[in-house]
């Protein structure tokens, strides 16, 4: 019977071969296939009451490109308004 030609040797040199293979792959394949611009990696916020603070708050994370304020409540119309 022969000795399997595979050694440690032989096994780390394939392993090899296939992290650096693994390594390329982030950069063949685009960004928006792997979900880059996925609506899951947004933020989707709320707002409840729109005053001095709350406006601050508000204005604060829509600076950030990975937030979005889909919805605003306020008791007073004014404050409602200016929030919208």
């Amino acid at each position: 019977m022969k000795k399997s030609e595979l050694n440690r040797r032989a096994f780390l040199k394939g392993t090899g071969a296939l992290a650096v293979g693994a390594a390329g792959f982030p950069y063949v394949v685009p960004g928006a296939v792997l979900g880059k611009d996925a609506p899951s990696n947004r933020i989707t916020m709320g707002c409840i009451g729109l005053g001095i603070q709350g406006t601050g708050n508000m204005k604060a994370f829509l600076g950030e490109s990975d937030v979005q304020v889909t919805a605003v409540c306020d008791v007073r119309k004014s404050q409602l308004e200016k929030g919208k």
